[in-house]
């Protein structure tokens, strides 16, 4: 059976996408049925089925933002695995992101499947974590005239707006490079985590509980940052990313619509808490020396 391509908006395919992947946490079933029946303005997905009459034996996704993707949902129910399903969805997709002008395709995958699978169609590891057999991994595939970062040579003005949902798959890209809010979490590890931290946020904000915000330069996301919004009281909070070098004016435009909600004050937490990290570093890093 040859794989069907449908890019989104396609409201029509939900339901048997959602038969077929009804295992998946709600998040992430929301966030694809929003994309697929409404579409993600600005961004530009793509689903990949293996149709079989009006059900669906296997799936993958690519959500995109540009030139940079997420792969997920790669899928085969049980009864047709073994048949070749997942290697076709593959190539359909990854010819759809080559022939459209995609550059920078990221995924995190369990790292079975990433040496068995992913490897051969180009994928390298970028972080991994976890003994070789419960361990995961984020990869990232390019084609080979383009750079290993898509955060290298950057340059004009840094526009502050509010965060879409399109804005997912450069949010993720981001936080394979630069660590995430907490600075007690190694890159190694945040990067591994960057899938569902970026949903979480992204879901937030649909729920109204949080007002997200992106730096952006050259179609690239470099910064962005939350406000909570669902604080009783002239007191909220609010963090950054990167934590250590967020892109000027995205602090202040943070504070700025905290106070337009009049909230008096608003607290990053994390800048305290980096700020121990760092002091605790400075003394081992003396102690060390004295000895």
């Amino acid at each position: 059976m040859k794989p069907l391509l449908i890019l989104a908006p396609s409201s029509t395919r939900w339901s048997a996408v959602e038969q077929l992947l009804g295992h998946e946490e709600r998040p992430w079933l929301d966030d694809l049925r929003i994309r697929l029946s409404e579409g993600a303005e600005g961004g530009r997905d793509a689903l990949a089925v293996v149709p079989d009459g009006s059900h669906f034996l296997a799936s993958a996704c690519i959500r995109r933002r540009h030139d940079v993707g997420v792969l997920g949902h790669v899928f085969t129910t049980t009864a047709q695995r073994q048949h070749g399903h997942a290697r076709a969805l593959m190539q359909a997709l990854l010819s759809w992101f080559d022939m459209s002008g995609g550059r920078w395709l990221f995924l995190t995958s369990p790292r079975e499947p990433a040496e068995n699978v992913f490897e051969k169609f180009g994928f390298r590891v970028l972080h991994r974590s976890g003994s070789e057999d419960d361990g995961r991994v984020t990869m990232l595939r390019t084609p080979s005239h383009v750079g290993d970062s898509p955060f290298e040579k950057l340059s004009g003005q840094v526009e502050i707006r509010v965060a879409t949902r399109a804005d997912w798959a450069l949010m993720v890209a981001l936080l394979q490079y630069y660590r995430g809010p907490d600075p007690r979490v190694p890159l190694e590890e945040s990067a591994l985590a960057a899938e569902p931290a970026a949903l979480d946020l992204i879901t937030q904000q649909h729920q109204g509980t949080c007002h997200l915000m992106v730096a952006w330069r050259q179609k690239r996301i470099i910064g962005f940052g939350s406000v909570a919004t669902d604080q009783t009281g002239e007191r909220t909070y609010a963090m950054l990313l990167p934590h250590d070098q967020p892109p000027d004016g995205l602090r202040e435009a943070l504070v700025d619509f905290a106070h337009a909600r009049d909230y008096r004050q608003v607290d990053f937490p994390m800048e305290a808490l980096a700020r121990a990290v760092d002091d605790t570093s400075s003394v081992a890093t003396e102690d060390t020396a004295s000895e």
